[in-house]
């Protein structure tokens, strides 16, 4: 499996709201980095928590990849992620890092975005 396909993977799992899918992807040593937040995730459990409850806010989600390039584990996905809320979708396009490890699971997420987009 190369970084582009876990990170594929890692995407359809959120946008099916498949929580133990993601977990399943997620190293024990992950973290999570909202740049322009200045918000960091640190943990296995603390990150899959972290989306769960992010999911609670929305009544779906669906991230679109744009584009997707690779240089060994390292993955950059330029993206559009929109999340119901109510009856609005709001949209927030994001440029982010991730890096994988051999077995395939998220090591780091690295997102850069407006922050006031932001829900």
């Amino acid at each position: 499996m190369t970084g582009a396909d876990a990170a594929r993977d890692l995407i359809t799992a959120i946008n099916t709201r498949d929580a133990d899918a993601l977990a399943g992807m997620l190293a024990d040593d992950v973290v999570l980095e909202y740049m322009t937040l200045g918000k960091r995730i640190e943990g296995k459990e603390a990150v899959a928590a972290w989306f769960a409850n992010a999911q609670q806010k929305t009544e779906a989600d669906h991230i679109e990849i744009k584009r997707l390039c690779e240089d060994g584990s390292t993955v950059w996905a330029e993206r559009i992620d929109r999340h119901l809320v109510g009856a609005e979708w709001h949209e927030i396009p994001i440029m982010g890092i991730l890096e994988m490890n051999a077995d395939g699971q998220l090591t780091l997420m690295r997102d850069y975005f407006d922050p006031t987009l932001a829900l």
